[in-house]
């Protein structure tokens, strides 16, 4: 009996949303730019609307009404100006405070200056890929100010060249008279801030975000997502996401919606406490990418406890960023027993000011099942639940349809051939909250945009039944917590370490379960001029490890980690024989992951996972190579910030299971060991460096301290 499918008679892709209603027609407010959404929503909004920010154990949290907001934005202004700041000059945001960032972002749009917010990392070095991208913004957008909190302001003066000032946000002007502050005239297609890619390279692309574009987006997705004044939002993610910023923030300030704002290590580190500000603020909307709802569902089956907090009060979660998978939709909707219809997939990109599709309708029949034969075809075909047992199917996400004013279509690989539905193609996009361009990059306008005001987003997917769904990215990219990596940019900077081969690096990726995102894997050919060919081929065929092989992977394995901040799942040396590439030399990266999934490195998987670098310094103690790899892997920031200080004759470390342990005498120098300030670090303030599941022993004239891993911290979450 042949398994049955639905039936379905071809139709184009092309799917538009419904037109956007104007405010005398009932749709939302239209103002002219976010500034004078702002300034109303400032005058006639309740003194009760506006930003509630909760900061880190121990203080209070702070409530901001919107009124309040626009009275420091102009403070904010004008101390600005007196630095010598004009409309139009580019001003780059290195601020960890929540309210002053806004503030300082305010500020710089009522006066027509052009903030861009770049991720702050855990440490500033010059190869650092964070460090590298806010090098390369200040390099493309000649920008000559940086407002940093008063503890990155020393070294980013120290790796920034000296045409660049960097300011202490800390010590701004905030008491310029009113009468002296310039508020320059802002039209609808000037611009409100730059907005990053999401990839990881030093010369990120920039993105214009203006005004016109994004009051088109949050006044569609208004209407689709059913927005009003009197919901109230939560946000944990970091502000150089675009999500949390336009979508979130300057959303609820244009509909004058309550927010939340919460820090994201926060909420990393206890994951319930999203769940609980929920309950205490009775949020209505929220979101995350996928690995965020992941994150609860481990938390809510450890505790082995139903959730305790009440979040009925929630009308949808968003889950985007990253590919939305079935598996943590479900386990989350399980664990906290919401009903089905809060998770709300959704897809979009800074290119488009964020979300412009949403599925607002979240079941069973979301979780789309494809034969895998048509999909060969490109011709699909969907297969009815009771038919999945019959033959072998791929699932994809049900992400939606269009916003109001908003248009989807697939397009053949000549990106102007439009497809029928059901047909994997080019996911292309039209409307007014599509950007006008990437600033000064015309060769990726080219390649973006391919006539009429369509915008090529670079994935590939499929439109059924006028909805979108995604099967995977034209270009190659990684996306691991919400972060995109591109593939290129890994494979460039594994290539920089000794001992490994140009063009016989490959970059891929596999989905972890546990927690519900991807990870990274490296395959690279190893230089046989540092390891000999016979001992890569012995590793997978008999699971040998060769030390120098085995310090190789961690060279690499290092490098990878200090420049992406990114732990790879495993790193894996191949011979040349073995290295997937055409015969044109492209890398066949879909055959790696293929061989990982199919156990082809396994014998080598099981001898490369956990191991550890073994060479030892004097007096049995690590090398300081040695000891930087082993804080690489711990979860706190602070840790990383000891390790340079350690004398590698005092201190040694080793990995046990997913632990990491550092042991030096009792009667050695602290200070000198570099670990002495955690041996000493009271209860409160491990928690806050991240340090709460420390441990410190003392046994036979030692002292031990013993820190989880990354991993295991994830693990746990």
């Amino acid at each position: 009996k042949q398994p049955t499918v639905s039936c379905w008679q071809p139709m184009t892709s092309v799917t538009k949303g419904p037109p956007l209603a104007s405010p005398s027609a009932g749709g939302p407010p239209l103002y002219e730019t976010i500034t004078e959404a702002l300034k109303h929503v400032a005058a006639t909004a309740p003194a009760t609307r506006g930003i509630t920010y909760i900061e880190s154990a121990g203080q209070a949290p702070t409530f901001e009404s919107y009124a309040e907001l626009l009275g420091s934005a102009k403070q904010a202004l004008g101390a600005l100006q007196k630095l010598g700041f004009a409309q139009g000059d580019p001003l780059v945001l290195q601020v960890t405070e929540r309210q002053t960032h806004f503030h300082v972002l305010w500020g710089a749009i009522l006066g027509g200056i052009t903030p861009v917010t770049i991720a702050i990392p855990p440490q500033y070095e010059a190869n650092n890929a964070v460090f590298l991208k806010l090098q390369g913004v200040i390099a493309q957008l000649d920008a000559r100010h940086v407002i940093a909190s008063s503890y990155n302001v020393a070294p980013l003066e120290r790796l920034l060249p000296a045409t660049v000032h960097v300011h202490d946000v800390a010590v701004l002007d905030l008491t310029v008279p009113e009468a002296d502050i310039i508020e320059p005239t802002i039209i609808t297609g000037d611009l409100v801030f730059y907005q990053l890619t999401s990839g990881s390279t030093g010369v990120p692309k920039c993105i214009p975000e203006r005004h016109c574009a994004i009051i088109s987006h949050i006044r569609h997705s208004a209407v689709h997502c059913g927005y009003s004044p009197t919901d109230v939002t939560m946000n944990w993610l970091p502000f150089d996401h675009v999500v949390p910023m336009l979508t979130c923030h300057l959303k609820d300030v244009y509909l004058a919606c309550s927010q939340v704002q919460v820090p994201t290590q926060k909420v990393i580190a206890d994951p319930l406490i999203w769940m609980s500000t929920i309950e205490k603020y009775r949020v209505t909307h929220s979101w995350a990418p996928n690995f965020g709802f992941k994150l609860v569902a481990r938390a809510i089956e450890k505790s082995g406890q139903p959730l305790k907090h009440d979040v009925s009060c929630l009308k949808y979660l968003m889950n985007a960023g990253e590919q939305v998978t079935a598996e943590v939709c479900d386990a989350f909707l399980s664990a906290t027993r919401l009903p089905r219809t809060v998770m709300q997939p959704a897809f979009g990109m800074a290119e488009v000011c964020t979300c412009m599709t949403y599925n607002n309708d979240y079941g069973p029949a979301s979780n789309t099942r494809v034969s895998k034969e048509s999909l060969a075809l490109n011709r699909l075909s969907m297969v009815d639940s009771a038919d999945v047992a019959k033959q072998e199917t791929l699932n994809f996400m049900d992400l939606g349809p269009p916003s109001p004013g908003v248009a989807i279509r697939i397009c053949a690989e000549d990106g102007v051939t439009v497809l029928d539905e059901r047909q994997v193609g080019r996911f292309q996009i039209k409307g007014p909250s599509v950007m006008e361009g990437y600033y000064n990059h015309p060769k990726a306008n080219a390649e973006s945009f391919v006539g009429d005001g369509w915008f090529d987003s670079g994935d590939l997917g499929f439109v059924h039944e006028g909805k979108l769904f995604l099967t995977g990215r034209a270009k190659e990219m990684i996306i691991i917590r919400g972060a995109n990596f591109y593939c290129y940019e890994i494979e460039d900077i594994v290539m920089q370490v000794p001992g490994t081969l140009a063009a016989r690096v490959a970059a891929t990726s596999v989905y972890n379960e546990a927690l519900g995102t991807e990870e990274l894997l490296v395959f690279f050919v190893p230089d046989t001029a540092v390891v000999a060919e016979a001992e890569v081929a012995r590793l997978h065929a008999s699971g040998l490890l060769d030390r120098r092989l085995e310090a190789l992977v961690h060279s690499v394995n290092m490098h990878v980690r200090k420049v992406f901040q990114l732990t790879p799942k495993l790193i894996i040396p191949v011979t040349d024989a073995n290295f997937h590439r055409t015969t044109s030399g492209k890398i066949q990266r879909g055959a790696f992951k293929k061989d990982f999934m199919d156990d082809i490195h396994a014998l080598a998987a099981a001898a490369l996972d956990g191991s550890l670098p073994s060479h030892r310094g004097g007096s049995g103690a690590d090398s300081a190579a040695t000891i930087e790899y082993h804080v690489q892997q711990t979860p706190s920031a602070y840790v990383y910030s000891c390790w340079t200080k350690i004398d590698a004759n005092q201190v040694e470390v080793a990995r046990v299971g997913p632990h990491i342990t550092f042991k030096f005498p009792r009667e050695a120098d602290h200070q000198r060991c570099g670990l002495g300030q955690l041996r000493q670090l009271k209860v409160a303030k491990r928690a806050q460096a991240g340090l709460e599941n420390m441990s410190v022993d003392r046994k036979a004239g030692s002292v031990i301290i013993t820190i989880p891993t990354t991993e295991a911290a994830a693990q746990a979450a």
